[in-house]
């Protein structure tokens, strides 16, 4: 069983917060109304406004690198900006939920498996099941989907006995038709490369998301630090 690590919470403690070289343009810690739009504010960096919150190219950049596994100062050392910097927009990205600090368990050393359930809706009500299933011992979290299985839980179990439980258990729930599951050997992660989601033809973005020979995509060096070894 290999058991992965997923991205660090980002490391914003820290001494001195505050940014030791001004940016021109401070997007990241202003709140907007109004429709999403996109602006340019030079030729290096673009911003998004969205519902109260702004994004700029540095922003977006940077939670690639921390999903990625950075840490603040190695994210610093990669965007060339002061660690303050960095942890202060790590800090302001968390604050207003564009970044969520996650925690994973190190599944290989407690010796326990990921499972993954997946429930499919005859009838009845999809939130109250999805409530249900979610109170069940070993189930870590609750999703509902659309266009294949209407339910996905994720849970954890020993050994094999305890995920024909949770089947049949699963398979009287009111409205359940089938159930299905499947259990995950390993995972593995890599940066989204956020800019190119929002800034196809942008920023040096041709029309395919990609970026232009001028900018390497981030993706090409969001690889792993190498300090960072699977548990």
């Amino acid at each position: 069983m290999v058991a992965e690590r997923l991205p660090h919470p980002p490391d914003i403690g820290g001494n001195g917060l505050q940014e030791q070289h001004q940016p021109r343009h401070r997007s990241s810690s202003s709140f907007s109304s109004g429709t999403p739009s996109r602006t340019s504010t030079d030729t290096t960096t673009t911003t998004i406004t969205l519902p109260e919150l702004r994004l700029d190219t540095i922003d977006l950049k940077l939670m690639d690198l921390l999903m990625s596994g950075y840490t603040a100062r190695q994210s610093a050392q990669k965007l060339g900006k002061p660690v303050s910097t960095i942890q202060r927009r790590a800090r302001l990205l968390v604050e207003r939920g564009a970044l969520k600090p996650t925690y994973e368990l190190g599944y290989s050393k407690l010796g326990i498996k990921k499972g993954f359930l997946h429930v499919y809706m005859e009838d009845g009500n999809v939130s109250d099941t999805a409530d249900n299933i979610l109170k069940r011992d070993g189930m870590f979290s609750v999703g509902v989907h659309l266009g294949n299985s209407d339910i996905v839980g994720f849970f954890v179990f020993r050994d094999s006995r305890e995920v024909l439980d949770l089947i049949a258990w699963a398979k009287d729930l009111d409205g359940v038709d089938k159930v299905v599951w499947s259990e995950e050997v390993y995972s593995m992660y890599s940066s989204p490369n956020l800019p190119s989601v929002y800034f196809r033809n942008k920023g040096g973005y041709n029309k395919n998301g990609h970026r232009s020979k001028k900018e390497k995509s981030l993706k090409d060096v969001n690889s792993r630090p190498s300090n960072t070894a699977n548990l």
